[in-house]
């Protein structure tokens, strides 16, 4: 029974209800999912709505932010499309946003958190799809 351990123990935490209630349930739930890379034009579209980029162009114009720099050229890079924000200088260019004040820590976390993707419980689970009557008979019999 390795394989449903995991549909037993989390079929032991769901709310009390029909068995019908409790598929619905489980298979509503959610996990996190792998990081993805996040497509540059969501992390201007986020500067913009912001108030931050014309901050930030005025800077890396001033030469007063490598950060600033950073950030212009990336999305000037027609090459690129999206961006890994677990790269280190992706991380250095937003300390950098945030000591000289273009960027706010709140600002900072919001973009990383772009990265964040959420998938099925029963997909992260292992299991190859929604949770049916079938997999809680062969679970031991959860109906």
């Amino acid at each position: 029974m390795t394989y449903y351990d995991a549909l037993i123990a989390k079929w032991a935490t769901l709310a009390a209800g029909t068995t019908d209630a409790k598929l619905a349930e489980i298979n509503a739930l959610t996990a996190p999912g792998p990081d993805r890379p996040v497509p540059i034009a969501d992390v201007s579209a986020m500067l913009r709505t912001s108030g931050a980029w014309l901050p930030i162009k005025v800077a890396a114009a001033a030469g007063t932010s490598v950060g600033a720099a950073a950030a212009v050229d990336l999305n000037d890079d027609v090459r690129m499309q999206t961006i890994d924000m677990d790269l280190s200088i992706v991380v250095a260019m937003l300390a950098d946003l945030v000591l000289h004040g273009l960027l706010t820590q709140a600002q900072s976390d919001a973009l990383v958190a772009l990265k964040v993707t959420t998938i099925p419980w029963w997909q992260s689970a292992g299991y190859s799809s929604s949770i049916s009557d079938n997999d809680l008979i062969a679970a031991g019999g959860l109906l």
